[in-house]
């Protein structure tokens, strides 16, 4: 079995990007990279199927996964190596595969892993959620200028991320974007006098929006993914206390040597 460090992807803060932009982008496309394959516009996170957008997130967690109900044999090949790996059954009858020394290893280490899974989703779930409520500040704010009549017509300059992280890779809690203070007259809200580079507030919102949908599937993924991984790691510590325990017994009589009991721990591998 693989450490629990050496399985999860080296992510800081989130997986997937989140932020707008109105620069030099047309209006209806003012999402930036999203860093999703075919998913880095507000119509075509918009239009997606859940299950799709699911898939596209999942591989951010489990590389080569690329459909999330494959998640358990995923998780399974990347904790334990593939018995593609495995060179024939003298190596597993010699224990150089399966042996005492694994589930000892398990046994010491197992319950380090399962703090070390928790620890994972703990600050994953804790980012997924300041991104959610830095998108539902914006979110909130927006729709207030756009109810008040003397915002009519103007159009925003808009330039934010929404998963900015701090140097211990935690998102960085926001206020909502005070869009007023930006005004310049009646008919512009830019920052600078270039109207080429603006979108209107409903584009705006339209961005968040598909952002906010973007940042839900990503918190079920992230529970998928841990939730997975914690059953495993529990399966395999579970594993190695039933051996261990049966090893113990059948030890206790004429066998005595550990390399028979080695063997025969290799031997019901191999079958």
């Amino acid at each position: 079995m693989q450490s629990i460090n050496d399985i999860f992807q080296k992510i800081n803060g989130v997986a997937v990007k989140y932020g707008i932009s109105t620069v030099g982008t047309a209006n209806s496309e003012i999402l930036k990279d999203t860093e999703l394959t075919g998913y880095d516009t507000a119509k075509k996170i918009d239009d997606a199927d859940a299950e799709d957008l699911k898939n596209a997130i999942v591989e951010k967690y489990i590389p080569d996964c690329k459909d999330i109900n494959d998640l358990h044999t995923d998780v399974m090949d990347k904790l334990f190596e593939d018995e593609e790996t495995i060179e024939g059954d003298d190596q597993v009858k010699s224990a150089s595969y399966f042996s005492a020394n694994w589930i000892k290893t398990t046994l010491s280490d197992g319950e380090k892993w399962e703090k070390e899974v928790k620890k994972y989703n703990d600050k994953l779930e804790k980012n997924i959620n300041t991104i959610i409520d830095n998108l539902n500040k914006d979110d909130d704010t927006l729709a207030k200028f756009m109810t008040n009549k003397d915002n009519e017509g103007k159009y925003i300059q808009y330039n934010k991320k929404y998963d900015n992280v701090t140097s211990d890779n935690k998102v960085e809690k926001q206020s909502g974007t005070d869009f007023s203070t930006k005004a310049i007259n009646k008919k512009t809200f830019l920052v600078g006098n270039d109207t080429g580079y603006r979108a209107t507030p409903q584009n705006v919102q339209k961005a968040i929006h598909a952002l906010q949908k973007l940042a839900s599937n990503e918190q079920e993924v992230i529970t998928k993914v841990t939730s997975e991984y914690m059953t495993v790691v529990k399966f395999a510590l579970a594993q190695a206390r039933k051996v261990w325990t049966a090893a113990a017994a059948w030890s206790s009589g004429v066998h005595k040597e550990s390399v028979e009991y080695v063997n025969a721990v290799g031997e019901s591998a191999a079958e």
